[in-house]
């Protein structure tokens, strides 16, 4: 059986203030952007090439407009409405 190292709290430590707190919560939610802004462009290069592969130029899906051109560079815009851009 493998052994399970528990979390120790730290007696000797004082609490963290309310701006360390909202520090690291900030440095939290920008590193969860930056991952997820990494994982949209990797999408997106994974979708374009279903769209190369396809032949297709657009989609619909749950409502939104997905569509595809390729001019200087391969661009992807999503439609909420007709005629959005």
């Amino acid at each position: 059986m493998k052994k399970i190292d528990l979390q120790v709290e730290f007696v000797k430590f004082p609490e963290r203030t309310p701006l360390r707190k909202k520090a690291m919560e900030y440095i939290n939610h920008k590193e969860e952007i930056k991952r997820m802004t990494e994982e949209v462009e990797k999408i997106k290069v994974e979708l374009i090439e279903e769209f190369k592969k396809s032949g297709m130029e657009k989609i619909r899906v749950e409502g939104k407009t997905i569509v595809y051109s390729h001019t200087e560079k391969d661009k992807v815009v999503v439609k909420s409405q007709p005629g959005e851009i």
